[in-house]
């Protein structure tokens, strides 16, 4: 079921996601090692700097909140947090690679009919 964000925790988000805007060398350095890669901005890449303690820590992402964003990401379904974080962050991602929402659904599509995410 998807939610609203808590307060701290899209706090520590904006953090790593407007430390991305600001500059994606780390996060295409990152993400260029990944089964999947793109150099654009998703829940799916974002996800693995999340799981990174150092480069979280590198966005300004304390050692309290990092623990609190792993416990969300932990807590929850993927495509809860896709839903949330799109919703949350409007105008930011750049769409999900199709393999991933195909691992989480069996039609991908109906993740761009019902909440607009865009495949690649």
């Amino acid at each position: 079921m998807v939610t609203i964000l808590e307060k701290n925790i899209k706090e520590s988000l904006e953090k790593v996601i407007n430390g991305i805007l600001q500059d994606k060398t780390v996060y295409q350095e990152y993400i260029s090692h990944q089964p999947i890669s793109s150099t654009k901005l998703s829940v799916y890449g974002l996800s693995g700097l999340i799981h990174n303690t150092n480069i979280a820590r590198k966005y300004g992402v304390s050692e309290n909140e990092h623990l609190e964003l792993l416990k969300y990401w932990q807590d929850s379904h993927d495509l809860d947090i896709i839903v949330e974080l799109y919703n949350a962050f409007p105008n930011v991602f750049e769409g999900e690679p199709r393999a991933f929402v195909q691992y989480l659904l069996k039609q991908p599509e109906d993740i761009t009919e019902q909440y607009g995410v865009q495949l690649w």
